[in-house]
């Protein structure tokens, strides 16, 4: 007879078979990898630097433009209220009353004004003819109003006022 041989792999326990643990190697860098690396971290950290420093020259001149923008108007305000007192004293009255009270001018009788024509009434062709005809004919006095009267000026309308001359 035949009988069946036991076979003990079977029923054995199994052994402990540890895993084989692999080593996780740490990657170093080589010493030319680390040197590229440092590079880029220097470049990155300077380019951030640059940025910064930029934008800061950016928020000072939009300060300092906002700064000459106050600056201007209030110049401008000043300006305009300078005009306006510049204005009150060109007035005709101010004027008269300026010759007359303070600086004690006296109106003149008609008879003691001498008028004598400017070169810039005349034209250049009639400078020499012309001037001498006036003054003889006694028709100095009209166009010394008329040439008032073209001209237009407030302050030589005050003047030829208190000459006497009544002009426009």
């Amino acid at each position: 007879m035949v009988v069946a041989q036991e076979q003990y792999d079977h029923y054995s326990l199994p052994q402990d078979k540890s895993p084989s643990k692999r080593r996780i190697k740490e990657r170093r860098f080589s010493g030319k990898g680390k040197h590229s690396l440092s590079i880029l971290v220097l470049m990155f950290f300077g380019t951030g630097m640059l940025i910064a420093y930029y934008y800061s020259q950016v928020v000072v001149s939009g300060y300092e433009i906002a700064q000459l923008n106050n600056q201007i108007t209030v110049i401008q305000q000043e300006t305009d209220s300078l005009s306006g007192a510049v204005d009150s004293f060109d007035t005709l009255g101010r004027v008269e009353y300026i010759a007359v009270n303070k600086l004690k001018m006296v109106k003149p009788a008609s008879s003691d004004i001498v008028v004598v024509k400017s070169s810039l009434a005349v034209s250049a062709s009639q400078n020499n003819t012309s001037t001498d005809n006036n003054v003889k004919q006694g028709n100095a006095g009209q166009e010394a109003k008329s040439y008032v009267a073209e001209r237009s000026s407030k302050v030589l309308q005050a003047f030829v006022n208190l000459l006497g001359m009544k002009g426009s």
